[in-house]
């Protein structure tokens, strides 16, 4: 094999040392399609994680939103009955039913309104 110069090495193969090798390294990246390719892989990878753990999230805040219901069902729903039923019975006990009804139905009445308004306004 005939020594070749330098200036005929389509590389730098052969500077700096004429009669050893030298070894180039280059880095060169990859053509612009598969960096696009591994660019979407990656954030499809990225995303899945993150909607993996969002309904994890999900699936336990449901878990603790029905245990919460179901304890209040249990505990707390059935003392709040007895204490509607009291509130109920000591109302009709003490005749106090009718006439909540019967203010109630006052108050509501537009007619009742317009004529007290005309009143004042007469005044």
């Amino acid at each position: 094999m005939t020594p070749m110069h330098a200036e005929q090495s389509p590389d730098e193969s052969v500077h700096g040392a004429p009669h050893g090798n030298v070894n180039v390294n280059r880095i060169t990246l990859p053509p612009a399609r598969d960096l696009l390719i591994g660019t979407l892989l990656a954030f499809s990878l990225l995303c899945n994680v993150f909607l993996y753990a969002y309904a994890k999230d999900a699936k336990t805040i449901a878990l603790v939103a029905n245990d919460a219901l179901e304890k209040f069902m249990a505990n707390q729903l059935p003392e709040l009955k007895s204490r509607i039923e009291v509130a109920e019975k000591l109302t009709e006990a003490y005749g106090l039913k009718e006439s909540l009804n019967v203010d109630h139905h006052h108050q509501s009445s537009p007619g009742e309104k317009a004529v007290g308004s005309d009143r004042r306004s007469s005044r």
